[in-house]
Protein backbone atom coordinates (compact mmCIF):
# COMPACT_ATOMS: atom_id res chain seq x y z
CA UNK A 1 0.00 0.00 0.00
CA UNK A 2 1.18 3.48 -0.85
CA UNK A 3 1.87 5.44 2.18
CA UNK A 4 1.26 9.11 2.61
CA UNK A 5 3.59 12.06 4.20
CA UNK A 6 1.76 15.30 4.91
CA UNK A 7 4.75 18.38 4.98
CA UNK A 8 4.64 21.30 5.85
CA UNK A 9 3.82 21.19 9.53
CA UNK A 10 3.54 24.45 11.74
CA UNK A 11 1.00 24.45 14.08
CA UNK A 12 -0.50 21.90 16.44
CA UNK A 13 -3.61 21.90 14.58
CA UNK A 14 -1.52 20.32 11.71
CA UNK A 15 -0.15 17.90 13.52
CA UNK A 16 -3.46 16.76 14.70
CA UNK A 17 -5.04 17.08 11.43
CA UNK A 18 -2.39 14.95 9.77
CA UNK A 19 -2.36 11.98 12.48
CA UNK A 20 -3.83 9.79 10.58
CA UNK A 21 -1.00 10.12 7.88
CA UNK A 22 2.21 7.55 7.70
CA UNK A 23 4.84 10.73 8.28
CA UNK A 24 4.64 14.20 9.17
CA UNK A 25 6.98 16.82 7.54
CA UNK A 26 8.80 19.08 9.59
CA UNK A 27 10.64 21.92 7.65
CA UNK A 28 14.01 23.25 9.15
CA UNK A 29 17.04 25.18 8.04
CA UNK A 30 15.25 26.34 4.48
CA UNK A 31 13.90 29.07 2.96
CA UNK A 32 10.43 27.81 2.63
CA UNK A 33 8.04 29.85 4.33
CA UNK A 34 6.85 26.78 6.49
CA UNK A 35 10.75 26.51 7.97
CA UNK A 36 10.64 26.11 11.64
CA UNK A 37 12.86 26.91 14.50
CA UNK A 38 14.89 23.82 15.63
CA UNK A 39 12.64 24.34 19.19
CA UNK A 40 9.32 24.73 17.99
CA UNK A 41 10.60 21.77 15.38
CA UNK A 42 11.04 19.74 18.06
CA UNK A 43 7.92 20.69 20.35
CA UNK A 44 5.56 19.60 17.25
CA UNK A 45 7.65 17.06 16.75
CA UNK A 46 6.60 15.64 20.51
CA UNK A 47 3.12 15.84 19.27
CA UNK A 48 3.14 13.80 16.53
CA UNK A 49 1.95 10.05 16.23
CA UNK A 50 3.09 9.72 12.49
CA UNK A 51 6.74 8.96 11.98
CA UNK A 52 8.44 12.15 11.82
CA UNK A 53 10.32 13.73 8.99
CA UNK A 54 12.98 16.34 9.40
CA UNK A 55 13.04 18.43 5.47
CA UNK A 56 16.12 20.37 5.04
CA UNK A 57 17.88 22.02 1.68
CA UNK A 58 20.56 23.19 4.03
CA UNK A 59 23.65 23.33 2.04
CA UNK A 60 25.85 22.49 4.96
CA UNK A 61 25.84 19.23 5.22
CA UNK A 62 27.56 19.14 9.13
CA UNK A 63 23.93 21.96 9.82
CA UNK A 64 21.83 18.88 8.76
CA UNK A 65 24.05 16.14 10.79
CA UNK A 66 23.50 18.18 13.80
CA UNK A 67 19.93 19.37 13.48
CA UNK A 68 19.12 15.12 13.12
CA UNK A 69 20.83 15.01 15.91
CA UNK A 70 18.85 17.78 18.55
CA UNK A 71 15.83 16.64 16.79
CA UNK A 72 16.00 12.86 16.52
CA UNK A 73 13.79 12.22 13.64
CA UNK A 74 12.52 9.64 11.97
CA UNK A 75 13.70 10.34 9.07
CA UNK A 76 16.38 12.91 7.00
CA UNK A 77 14.87 14.29 4.40
CA UNK A 78 17.74 16.28 2.39
CA UNK A 79 16.19 18.08 0.21
CA UNK A 80 18.64 19.56 -2.29
CA UNK A 81 21.58 17.51 -4.77
CA UNK A 82 24.72 17.14 -2.76
CA UNK A 83 28.21 16.08 -4.22
CA UNK A 84 28.38 12.86 -3.95
CA UNK A 85 31.63 13.49 -1.08
CA UNK A 86 29.08 15.15 0.90
CA UNK A 87 26.33 12.66 0.14
CA UNK A 88 28.74 9.90 1.54
CA UNK A 89 29.12 12.01 5.01
CA UNK A 90 25.36 12.80 5.07
CA UNK A 91 25.05 8.49 5.02
CA UNK A 92 27.67 8.04 7.66
CA UNK A 93 26.26 10.42 10.04
CA UNK A 94 22.87 10.13 10.08
CA UNK A 95 21.59 7.36 12.70
CA UNK A 96 18.05 7.18 11.04
CA UNK A 97 16.71 6.75 7.67
CA UNK A 98 17.67 8.58 5.11
CA UNK A 99 15.64 10.25 1.93
CA UNK A 100 17.82 12.28 -0.93
CA UNK A 101 16.18 14.24 -3.66
CA UNK A 102 15.80 13.78 -7.59
CA UNK A 103 14.79 16.73 -9.13
CA UNK A 104 12.41 14.97 -12.06
CA UNK A 105 13.49 16.36 -15.68
CA UNK A 106 14.27 14.92 -19.00
CA UNK A 107 17.91 15.70 -18.47
CA UNK A 108 18.00 13.94 -14.96
CA UNK A 109 21.63 13.05 -14.87
CA UNK A 110 22.33 8.61 -14.43
CA UNK A 111 25.15 9.55 -12.48
CA UNK A 112 23.20 11.17 -9.59
CA UNK A 113 20.78 7.89 -10.25
CA UNK A 114 23.68 5.75 -8.95
CA UNK A 115 24.79 7.97 -6.34
CA UNK A 116 21.18 8.09 -4.78
CA UNK A 117 20.66 4.01 -4.92
CA UNK A 118 24.26 4.26 -3.02
CA UNK A 119 23.26 6.79 -0.33
CA UNK A 120 19.28 6.68 0.05
CA UNK A 121 17.21 4.83 1.44
CA UNK A 122 14.28 6.38 -0.45
CA UNK A 123 14.57 8.85 -3.00
CA UNK A 124 12.22 11.86 -3.67
CA UNK A 125 11.14 12.80 -7.16
CA UNK A 126 9.89 15.99 -7.46
CA UNK A 127 9.46 19.27 -9.82
CA UNK A 128 13.14 20.69 -10.01
CA UNK A 129 12.82 24.67 -8.74
CA UNK A 130 15.42 26.92 -7.76
CA UNK A 131 15.67 25.51 -4.31
CA UNK A 132 15.73 22.28 -6.04
CA UNK A 133 12.40 21.09 -5.14
CA UNK A 134 9.07 21.70 -2.92
CA UNK A 135 7.72 23.72 -5.67
CA UNK A 136 4.20 22.65 -5.63
CA UNK A 137 3.88 22.22 -9.30
CA UNK A 138 3.43 18.80 -10.74
CA UNK A 139 6.05 17.50 -13.08
CA UNK A 140 5.70 14.75 -15.68
CA UNK A 141 4.69 11.82 -14.41
CA UNK A 142 6.15 9.52 -16.89
CA UNK A 143 9.67 10.21 -16.50
CA UNK A 144 9.26 9.76 -12.65
CA UNK A 145 7.90 6.07 -13.77
CA UNK A 146 10.92 5.83 -15.31
CA UNK A 147 13.28 7.02 -12.82
CA UNK A 148 11.44 4.43 -10.34
CA UNK A 149 12.60 1.56 -12.26
CA UNK A 150 16.17 3.00 -12.87
CA UNK A 151 16.54 3.30 -9.35
CA UNK A 152 15.02 -0.09 -8.08
CA UNK A 153 15.58 -1.39 -5.20
CA UNK A 154 15.51 1.69 -3.47
CA UNK A 155 12.27 2.89 -2.48
CA UNK A 156 10.36 6.16 -3.93
CA UNK A 157 8.62 8.97 -2.84
CA UNK A 158 6.49 10.98 -5.36
CA UNK A 159 6.34 15.06 -5.19
CA UNK A 160 5.54 18.04 -6.71
CA UNK A 161 1.68 19.47 -6.69
CA UNK A 162 0.04 16.62 -5.68
CA UNK A 163 -3.31 17.33 -4.24
CA UNK A 164 -6.28 14.77 -3.95
CA UNK A 165 -8.10 15.65 -7.28
CA UNK A 166 -4.74 13.80 -8.71
CA UNK A 167 -2.95 11.37 -5.94
CA UNK A 168 -4.84 8.19 -8.12
CA UNK A 169 -3.74 8.93 -11.23
CA UNK A 170 -0.02 10.44 -9.98
CA UNK A 171 0.28 6.42 -7.80
CA UNK A 172 -1.03 4.69 -11.20
CA UNK A 173 1.25 6.02 -13.12
CA UNK A 174 4.15 6.24 -10.92
CA UNK A 175 3.66 3.39 -7.97
CA UNK A 176 5.50 5.10 -5.21
CA UNK A 177 6.81 3.72 -2.32
CA UNK A 178 5.42 7.44 -0.72
CA UNK A 179 3.34 10.34 -1.82
CA UNK A 180 4.25 13.88 -0.62
CA UNK A 181 1.91 16.78 -0.05
CA UNK A 182 1.32 20.05 1.23
CA UNK A 183 0.54 22.88 -0.79
CA UNK A 184 -2.09 20.40 -1.99
CA UNK A 185 -4.10 20.22 0.92
CA UNK A 186 -3.48 23.96 2.00
CA UNK A 187 -6.56 26.57 1.87
CA UNK A 188 -5.42 30.02 2.88
CA UNK A 189 -1.76 29.02 3.15
CA UNK A 190 -2.93 26.46 6.10
CA UNK A 191 -3.44 22.72 6.33
CA UNK A 192 -6.41 21.87 5.83
CA UNK A 193 -8.20 19.08 7.85
CA UNK A 194 -10.87 18.42 4.79
CA UNK A 195 -8.22 17.95 2.43
CA UNK A 196 -5.91 16.50 4.10
CA UNK A 197 -8.89 13.52 5.27
CA UNK A 198 -9.78 13.37 1.51
CA UNK A 199 -6.05 13.15 0.13
CA UNK A 200 -5.71 10.58 2.51
CA UNK A 201 -8.73 8.93 1.72
CA UNK A 202 -7.85 8.36 -1.98
CA UNK A 203 -5.00 7.41 -2.03
CA UNK A 204 -6.02 4.63 0.65
CA UNK A 205 -9.01 3.90 -0.99
CA UNK A 206 -7.30 3.97 -4.89
CA UNK A 207 -4.34 1.58 -4.11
Amino acid sequence: MTEVKVCGMMRRQDVDAGSCADYLGFVVSSSSRRCLSSSLAKKLMSMAVPKKVMVTNCPDVHEVVRLADELRPDVVQAHRVYPEGELDLLRSCIPCELWLLMPVSDSSCNGLVERLRRSADKVVLDTPSAQGGGSGQVHDWRLSSALKRSLRPVGTVLAGGLCPSNVREAIRMVRPDVVDVSTGVEEGGRKSPRLIAEFISNVRGGD
